[in-house]
């Protein structure tokens, strides 16, 4: 009789631990893992504030950690979409392979058309604008987390949806936030130093180049009626 209390109990407690398990399957848990599904070809260029820079493949970015949570985005209209468990890289991560972030960095994630700036306080500590499922807004208690996602409900992103990999804002708390953060198509990752002017960019050094030229030629045009002025003075 001992025996069978035994094996009665064993098989509760397995009972009660696959049902867990699966419930914490079902709902979606926001939580870190590991992908261990097979990606399609893609690819994301990831530059930082130095200049550094790293292209990841779809096995890359498969062998970095996951994160997986519920989010949807608002659009102007007021409609709420797109609703659902995503899965993917936070941006956090990603920005860590190329010198990670400090305060006056913001990073740009783009699309060949489109981009949306992140600021600091948004990829690192998680601060949003959020809205309930009815597109109310509503405080959130806990950070969000900003991702570049591969997988919404756990397949493969559409190609309407922004595959093969698209930007996703989500959380613990399933919250939604504003539809123009949520870049479609996403190729590059960079991280900009806001505390360094890009004297660099080709548009800026041209701008430059022009204003010297203008101060050398007026300086000269300057000189040249000087002198004039001076012989004409002493005839």
């Amino acid at each position: 009789m001992r025996r069978n209390s035994k094996a009665l109990a064993c098989v509760l407690v397995f009972s009660f631990l696959a049902i867990a398990f699966s419930s914490f399957h079902l709902l979606g848990f926001a939580g870190a893992g590991k992908n261990t599904t097979e990606l399609p070809p893609m690819s994301l260029t990831i530059v930082g504030a130095t200049g550094s820079e790293v292209v990841l493949d779809e096995n890359d970015i498969a062998a970095l950690p996951s994160y997986r949570a519920y989010g949807g985005f608002k659009k102007k209209t007021g409609a709420v979409m797109g609703l659902g468990n995503y899965t993917g890289v936070s941006l956090n991560t990603l920005c860590d392979l190329v010198g990670g972030l400090s305060s006056t960095y913001i990073v740009n994630v783009s699309a060949n058309d489109y981009s949306s700036i992140f600021t600091f306080d948004e990829v690192a500590n998680g601060n949003f604008t959020t809205y309930d499922s009815g597109g109310d807004e509503v405080p959130h208690s806990q950070p969000l987390v900003p991702i570049v996602a591969y997988y919404f409900n756990d397949v493969n992103i559409t190609e309407d949806s922004g595959a093969p990999l698209r930007l996703a804002i989500v959380g613990p708390e399933g919250l939604v936030t504003n539809s123009t953060r949520w870049v479609k198509w996403v190729v590059r990752v960079e991280v900009i130093d806001e505390a360094t002017p890009e004297f660099s960019s080709p548009a800026v050094f041209s701008l430059l180049l022009f204003a010297t030229l203008v101060a050398v030629f007026s300086s000269k045009a300057l000189r040249r009626k000087a002198s004039e002025y001076q012989k004409g003075f002493a005839g």
